[in-house]
């Protein structure tokens, strides 16, 4: 079991305005202490949103054990804090919502300007799995029902005490992050690609966004590789998808008016903005950017799928006519 799959999300709908958000943001912060939860990120503003983090409270307690290993500098203090955090993280509850992300930002429901909230909570699992190495055949079908129910709970729990409304059902993150284009590539026999798709969008809904949009790279690359294998012809190297892109030109299924759009869409405006941050170590795209980004490139494969693999369509001197 992916340990991505233990990642519940939902969207709540506030009715205040943007301009009071340090309001819903103290109500959030009080009530999340209230629930034994850390505000472990300052809140940051940015571009209209803002990223709330919080993660499960530990007792101040430490185990004797460690103590006497910490005095006798058995283990340095970087070491004791990380024993210290494995300790307890062992015996919390696997349910138990350990680390919870809110992302704030204007927006409206039935015509009511408002703030949207999309919150997202890991379960204590997920980190027993990614940090612990828990073996995964220790989670059972019941095992996992009840996991993500005691998350999504807790997320329509949130929504209660700031009175806000459900927008979207709270739901398993592999729903959200599952679309039209990657069950097209699987019904296509795409498969790989649609576990690199979903597990870059995955990333980026997690708050990953670099490694996310470096997925998202590797997935464009791959796509225009194993696209031109399928039509027969000999692809470029993995590198270069728009000389790809230009071999599908080539061979007639597609046009240059549509080879023109998908080069200035998603070659310039997606595959090398990705390179460029990659190689001049430039910030990375924020959440709603990245988000972009994938419905780019998600448009695209689309399309190219229907003309190139489906249908076999190729145009002949780019007039449109078979």
């Amino acid at each position: 079991m992916l340990a991505d799959s233990l990642i519940v999300k939902g969207k709540v709908f506030v009715n205040l305005p943007f301009r009071e958000y340090r309001k819903l943001k103290d109500a959030i912060i009080e009530f999340m202490k209230a629930e034994g939860y850390d505000f472990i990120s300052p809140f940051s503003l940015f571009h209209e949103f803002l990223s709330l983090t919080f993660t499960l409270r530990f007792p101040n307690e430490v185990p004797i054990s460690l103590r006497i290993k910490k005095f006798l500098n058995i283990i340095d203090h970087t070491k004791f804090r990380e024993k210290v955090y494995f300790y307890y993280l062992l015996r919390v509850r696997n349910d138990v919502p350990f680390e919870l992300t809110i992302l704030l930002y204007p927006g409206k429901m039935k015509r009511k300007d408002g703030i949207i909230l999309e919150i997202t909570a890991k379960p204590t699992i997920y980190f027993k799995l990614t940090q612990l190495h828990t073996k995964t055949k220790l989670i059972s079908e019941e095992d996992y029902s009840f996991i993500i129910f005691e998350n999504k709970e807790f997320i329509k729990k949130i929504a209660r005490s700031i009175g806000g409304y459900i927008v979207e059902e709270p739901k398993p993150l592999l729903e959200y992050v599952k679309s039209e284009v990657s069950e097209k590539l699987r019904k296509f026999e795409f498969d790989r690609l649609a576990k690199i798709l979903e597990e870059s969008k995955a990333k980026i809904e997690t708050g990953k966004i670099k490694e996310g949009m470096d997925d998202l790279r590797g997935f464009i690359e791959n796509f225009f590789f194993e696209l031109v294998s399928r039509t027969g012809e000999k692809p470029k190297s993995r590198d270069q998808p728009e000389k790809n892109l230009e071999i599908l030109e080539k061979v007639g299924y597609i046009s240059g008016e549509i080879k023109g759009l998908i080069y200035s869409s998603l070659i310039n405006g997606v595959y090398r903005k990705i390179l460029s941050e990659k190689h001049h170590k430039r910030e990375s795209s924020d959440l709603f950017t990245a988000r972009l980004c994938v419905k780019i490139v998600e448009n695209v494969v689309d399309i190219l799928l229907e003309l190139v693999y489906h249908y076999k369509i190729k145009i002949r001197n780019n007039e449109g006519v078979p």
